[in-house]
């Protein structure tokens, strides 16, 4: 899997933007950029989440994102992350 189909440029997405996209990969996670920079991470879940307490999915896609997610600096780092917290699936390197 080419893990660049999973970065998706945030300024002005929809969650049923990133829903679609999420959708079209076939992917259960992507992770929001603008600038170059992370800012975001939605999941499927969060998704349903969002939709569940009330949110609108023409709202902007970082409503329904984690906006401070795990981040590592090395593969190691990011097994390590992975194995202290095995609900996540990716962790952005």
């Amino acid at each position: 899997m080419n893990f660049q189909e999973n970065i998706f440029e945030q300024e002005s997405k929809t969650v049923r933007d990133v829903f679609r996209r999420q959708a079209e990969l076939r992917v259960r996670i992507l992770f929001l950029v603008e600038d170059n920079m992370l800012v975001g991470v939605v999941s499927d879940g969060d998704i349903r989440r969002f939709i569940l307490n009330g949110g609108n999915l023409d709202a902007p896609a970082l409503e329904a994102a984690t906006r401070k997610p795990y981040i590592a600096y090395d593969r190691g780092e990011a097994a390590r992350i992975l194995a202290e917290h095995p609900t996540l699936k990716a962790v952005p390197i």
